[in-house]
């Protein structure tokens, strides 16, 4: 027991000397600490990779790595926060008024509402100054990074990387996890911003073309900075971050740039307007041409405004094909062109200008190395060129009709007469040579979309040349003289619709017309056996013809079905070839059991002849 409590000073000795030991220790940590911290500021202000280096291998002595490089990135991080908060305050603006001389005595000293040059001037001014807070940051987030990974522990030989925990590396000292940030940042800061000053608001707006330029020459900068992180693989996916965050901004542009096109296109076609003047679609289309010029630098941004311009179009489009004039007087080709049909031909045009102008304005921009691009305006151009040639095809479908009134007054001429005089021509022919001069110089010389009524007129002179051969086919009765005025008749038409569409020299039709006309000079035996039949000219034709030369004792089948000509040529429009011959086969049977109902002893001439004829089929 003596021993013991003789022993108890020197136990307190010891106890106090360890405690005096550990206290100088934690004053030298803390010594060293605060050289550290200086060395790494000074380190991150200079970049400098070595005194990093230093301050971090201390740290990871002191068992405060960790922390420290949290530490780092919130500082960071911070220093971004206060610089928004500081160059884009009230105060901040209201000082730059003030310094512009805006504010005078008398006058209220308030943030400016009004989207003047001086708020544009700060705005901008303060931008490049947030952009250079932001790079800097992002390279001191970069070679703290590169230090991590080249630093080592003496004993361990493990890189500082290794040693730190996964998920702060990838959550909190990635340049990934940096831009997400100043992504977040951004766009709560300026949704802040732009409620307490409307003209930043407008500014961003207004000038976000520029702004998208800013956020581009932003993202490059990081290029430099992406070694080291997978998930920013490339300056595009740091500009895709840093746009999100002015996504609305972004919006508000487009619909006030569509908002502008559209109130020009509502201008150009107002109700009361009986005229629209080129100089209107140069207006449209110039600006048109502003905002693809504005929007080139940029393929996403260029995609979105020709998102725009095929509405713009579309809408033209729409409005267009609104203000087509209805009513008979629209349609009417017998009299000049009247104050509707003019306004009809203005319409039409001005739509042909409006194609062609950005038809030239889309080779100028060279969209043809774009796809996506292609395929946005493609189908708009497609829908306006469909609506240019629906509006010139459903006038000039008038003209077909009024084609095929004259044709059919064919069947109140006599062709049967024993003689005609010399070079004369059938009245139905010279009532049509005269209506295709007429309609020619009094109305279709006025379209100046001429590659789209060229392709309208080509089908209607097919379908016009279809429907003369047919009627041609029906004549009934027939002479010698009377076969020859047809010929005459059949040159006199090839010139009047040549007159109209010269490419009715290569139609389908006109070549089966040409056909018939060389057919008119054979004799039936001769025809039976021309090898043009059922190749160049429809069987049908054929055999309607020579039912037509026949003696009266053949009926025209159509006939003994109680059809006129007119509803007979309505079912060949809606029935085949093979159709056509089966029924004339039914007719030429029912013409056999006739005779023979009657005791008829033979037939007519032609009947051997359209009997091969319809078998050989």
């Amino acid at each position: 027991m003596t021993n013991k409590l003789n022993a108890s000073p020197r136990i307190v000795f010891w106890i106090d000397a360890v405690a005096d030991d550990r206290l100088r220790e934690r004053e030298a940590a803390q010594i060293i600490a605060a050289r550290s911290t200086c060395i790494l500021d000074q380190s991150l202000e200079s970049l400098s990779q070595n005194s990093l280096g230093t301050a971090l291998q201390v740290y990871f002595y002191l068992d405060e790595l960790p922390s420290k490089c949290k530490n780092i990135i919130t500082s960071l991080q911070k220093n971004v926060t206060e610089e928004i908060s500081q160059r884009f305050s009230n105060e901040a603006f209201s000082k730059s008024d003030k310094s512009s001389n805006n504010v005078a005595p008398g006058r209220s000293n308030m943030i400016l509402s009004s989207n003047s040059a001086v708020t544009r001037a700060h705005f901008w001014s303060a931008m490049d100054k947030l952009s250079s807070v932001i790079i800097s940051s992002a390279s001191k987030i970069h070679m703290l990074n590169v230090v991590l990974r080249k630093k080592k522990d003496s004993t361990t030989h493990k890189c500082f990387i290794n040693v730190l925990d996964q998920d702060l590396v990838e959550t909190t000292l990635s340049l990934n996890s940096f831009v997400s940030f100043i992504e977040n940042t951004l766009k709560t800061s300026f949704i802040r911003i732009s409620r307490s000053i409307p003209a930043v608001k407008q500014v961003v707006e207004s000038d976000y073309p520029k702004l998208l330029k800013f956020l581009i020459t932003l993202s490059e900068k990081f290029h430099h900075f992406l070694s080291f992180d997978s998930k920013l693989s490339s300056k595009t996916v740091v500009l895709a971050q840093l746009r999100r965050a002015f996504i609305d901004y972004e919006n508000a542009y487009l619909s006030k740039s569509l908002s502008k096109s559209h109130d020009a296109v509502n201008n150009i076609f107002l109700p009361e307007k009986k005229s629209i003047n080129k100089e209107e679609i140069d207006a449209l289309i110039a600006g048109i041409e502003n905002d693809l010029s504005t929007a080139i630098f940029d393929d996403h941004f260029l995609i979105l405004t020709c998102k725009n311009v095929a509405k713009t179009i579309a809408l033209f489009n729409i409005k267009a094909e609104g203000a087509i004039p209805s009513g008979e007087d629209t349609h009417q080709v017998i009299s000049k062109m009247n104050t509707s049909q003019l306004f009809l031909m203005n319409i039409i045009n001005v739509s042909f200008y409006f194609l062609q102008a950005f038809q030239k304005l889309s080779k100028k921009f060279q969209f043809k190395s774009s796809s996506e691009i292609n395929k946005i305006l493609s189908s708009t151009f497609k829908e306006l060129s469909s609506f240019i040639k629906m509006a010139a095809s459903d006038w000039m479908n008038n003209v077909f009709i009024y084609i095929k009134r004259i044709i059919l007054t064919l069947h109140t001429e006599n062709f049967s007469k024993s003689d005609y005089e010399t070079d004369s021509l059938s009245l139905y022919i010279i009532e049509l040579d005269d209506f295709t001069s007429r309609v020619y110089s009094d109305f279709i010389v006025h379209f100046e979309c001429s590659s789209i009524t060229d392709e309208v007129m080509s089908k209607i002179v097919d379908e016009s040349t279809r429907f003369y051969l047919r009627h041609l086919s029906l004549i009934r009765p027939l002479s010698q003289p009377g076969i020859k005025l047809i010929q005459e008749d059949i040159l006199k038409f090839e010139k009047c619709m040549l007159s109209l569409s010269p490419q009715a020299n290569f139609s389908p039709h006109f070549r089966q017309l040409r056909c018939y006309k060389s057919i008119l000079t054979l004799s039936p035996d001769e025809i039976s056996s021309n090898e043009t039949i059922g190749k160049v000219i429809p069987l049908s034709i054929v055999i309607n013809y020579l039912f037509s030369c026949s003696s009266a004792e053949l009926s025209m089948p159509y006939i003994s079905t109680g059809m006129s000509i007119e509803q007979y040529s309505e079912w060949l429009d809606n029935h085949s070839e093979a159709e056509h011959n089966s029924f004339l086969k039914t007719g030429l049977e029912s013409y056999v059991r006739k005779v023979r109902r009657e005791g008829g002893k033979e037939y007519v001439a032609t009947y051997p002849i359209i009997l091969k004829l319809l078998q050989d089929v």
